[in-house]
């Protein structure tokens, strides 16, 4: 409705920084309310911004409390949920690129202060990083490292025969 307000009024929408998942857990809704702010709240959004390859739209999914960074805890896993549409919908809807940016908000207000302006840099950022975390003023970014597996005795590999595996990813 706000995107359809905003077109109706002439406006042009250059981008979006989606905040519903920024709560700190304890405020955190349950019952499925996390699931309509954290997950379906972005798939409308992508689906009202109406993106192109022409004309595309930046979106900025901001959480708390959904990465771990050094081996920290998760805090609010319900807000890892933003991965699913930040990863997929860029592939789904040409023209639209989204960013997820887990922020601190631990620590009062100058903590809010700084997590704003982390989602500024991050606006203003065009590097193409999808899923970032801001820790203590350091911007982290996900990568993947290349491992190679060790060889077995017979080069065959370790699987039983008639076995049930499950293969991921």
């Amino acid at each position: 409705a706000v995107v359809r307000d905003l077109r109706d009024a002439g406006a042009t929408i250059a981008g979006a920084i989606h905040l519903w998942s920024t709560t700190s857990g304890h405020d955190t809704p349950g019952n499925g309310a996390e699931l309509a702010l954290s997950y379906h709240s972005l798939i409308g959004l992508a689906a009202a911004l109406e993106p192109s390859p022409e004309a595309p739209v930046p979106v900025i999914v901001a959480t708390t409390g959904a990465e771990s960074v050094l081996d920290e805890q998760v805090q609010v896993p319900g807000h890892a949920m933003v991965r699913g549409p930040v990863l997929s919908l860029p592939s789904e809807v040409p023209g639209l690129r989204m960013r997820s940016v887990d922020v601190e908000l631990a620590g009062g207000e100058d903590a809010v202060e700084i997590a704003a302006g982390a989602l500024v840099e991050e606006a203003a950022n065009r590097d193409g990083e999808n899923m970032v975390a801001r820790r203590a003023g350091r911007r982290w970014v996900r990568r993947f490292e290349r491992l190679t597996l060790p060889a077995s005795s017979a080069g065959k590999l370790p699987l039983k025969p008639r076995g049930v595996y499950l293969i991921t990813g």
